[in-house]
């Protein structure tokens, strides 16, 4: 198996992604006495446990983990909770010998999608809303929606003082649809249709970017490939 050298970098904690390319031009990295100046040129792990940074061995910071959770409804995005609720953490089962957070939140009574690292650097991109990454939703409610609903939710309302805008919106049926959003605040979908006098019935996440639920289980997870991983990265 091949690394791209800007990926190993930059999930090493060396710097950003984005200030790899700069970094290599300084032709301060080599991996066998070799120069490396590409940012997409790549290596074996046994290539690159051989590399240097300013002449001196680099030994790659923590490990990384990275998990993919189907949350139920009826789990907490924490890591402790005062009043025992059960937390979607303890559904993996290495969070007993490692320490991971949840990647952003789905709320107690929300389902699907959620993410686990304890790569701060991966977390900070998926969560910050400047890195614009789409989110989607499927939402089941307790009436036909009204499509100059949607309309104005793709136009974007002032609730509250608070300004909420999707970016996009698939009708399903009478009575759901798939919401993409880039910045989700908190609570934005159930607010939203309150906001028109719908009650959220189910709220389920399918999508962060490029990574998909797919056909994961109710409690069930699994790791992210080294592929669905640069998917992310590839922003950093």
């Amino acid at each position: 198996m091949t690394m791209r050298i800007d990926n190993f970098l930059a999930v090493s904690g060396l710097c950003a992604r984005r200030k790899v390319a700069n970094f290599l031009q300084e032709q301060r990295a080599a991996i066998d006495d070799k120069i490396i100046t590409e940012p997409g040129e790549r290596f074996t792990t046994e290539q690159l446990a051989n590399l240097t940074i300013n002449g001196k061995h680099f030994k790659a910071g923590n490990k990384f983990y990275y998990f993919m959770l189907n949350k139920p409804e009826g789990y907490l995005s924490a890591n402790s909770d005062g009043y025992g609720r059960p937390l979607a953490v303890n559904l993996i089962k290495e969070s007993k010998q490692i320490r991971i957070y949840n990647v952003g939140r789905l709320d107690y009574n929300s389902c699907g999608l959620l993410l686990f690292t304890n790569d701060g650097a991966f977390t900070k991109i998926v969560s910050h809303p400047s890195s614009m990454i789409e989110k989607e939703y499927y939402v089941k409610v307790d009436k036909p929606i009204a499509k100059i609903i949607l309309a104005k939710f793709k136009t974007g309302l002032n609730i509250d003082g608070e300004f909420y805008k999707i970016k996009n919106y698939h009708h399903m049926t009478n009575y759901s649809v798939n919401l993409i959003l880039t910045e989700g605040k908190k609570r934005e979908i159930r607010l939203l249709f309150k906001h028109f006098g719908y009650q959220v019935t189910l709220l389920k996440r399918l999508r962060i970017g490029g990574l998909k639920l797919g056909n994961l289980t109710a409690g069930s997870y699994r790791a992210l490939t080294k592929e669905e991983i640069e998917l992310i990265t590839e922003n950093l």
